[in-house]
């Protein structure tokens, strides 16, 4: 029960915020917020299927519903930051990015099947999506604006940085300490993953608080 709570506790309130102020959000945050909607619908899938594996004595397996959702998320931010471009240079690189995506993806999955947990395309994903949000990140301290940690986009995007950049050396050695250190796995995984999946998710739910907040001062400033 402490490890759901621990795993959902920023879901929850990245979601709780977001649909409070879905009507004053921008297509970009409309679209942050539907990812999140998403991850939700796969997370509470996951449960729903290791259980019945485990009602039915088969080995625990949802490793098709995670690289799912990888495709979906890599989509869905790919789609977001080709958005957030205002450059027709920007929209070709989030467009480049998901291309890349896609390729290691079916690259890897084509040969032994979708069922198994595509690491390469995880950390593809990974250097993506950690490239095209920094660059966001580094367009928004580029131009005069309101302070960084009152910007909902520097903060959702600060999120999605810290995620995807931190996760990268670990998932990319995933299979190898599975294997050497199975052990400490777990561990790594609830310590790493789990972690930085809080962090991305707490900054979400205060970039959405933002969202409104700015919205209201800016009702007071007419």
């Amino acid at each position: 029960m402490l490890q759901i709570l621990y795993e959902t506790i920023s879901l929850a309130a990245a979601f709780g915020v977001g649909l409070y102020v879905f009507r004053y959000m921008s297509t970009f945050f409309r679209i942050m917020f539907l990812q999140l909607l998403i991850w939700i619908v796969f997370y509470i899938l996951s449960y729903v299927v290791t259980m019945w594996q485990e009602a039915h004595q088969l080995p625990c397996d949802n490793q098709l519903l995670l690289n799912l959702h990888m495709l979906i998320e890599t989509i869905l931010l790919t789609t977001t930051a080709a958005v957030a471009f205002s450059s027709a240079w920007g929209k070709w690189l989030a467009s480049a990015a998901l291309g890349s995506f896609l390729t290691v993806f079916v690259w890897q999955g084509a040969p032994y099947g979708f069922s198994i947990y595509l690491n390469a395309a995880d950390v593809t994903e990974c250097i993506v999506i950690s490239v095209l949000f920094a660059l966001l990140l580094y367009r928004h301290f580029s131009n005069p604006g309101p302070i960084w940690w009152r910007s909902p986009e520097v903060l959702i995007c600060l999120g999605i940085l810290i995620y995807f950049a931190c996760s990268v050396p670990y998932i990319a050695m995933m299979h190898y300490i599975e294997r050497q250190y199975p052990g400490i796995s777990v561990m790594l995984f609830q310590g790493i993953s789990e972690l930085l999946n809080n962090i991305r998710y707490l900054l979400t739910a205060i970039a959405f608080w933002f969202i409104r907040r700015n919205a209201l001062l800016l009702k007071r400033a007419k």
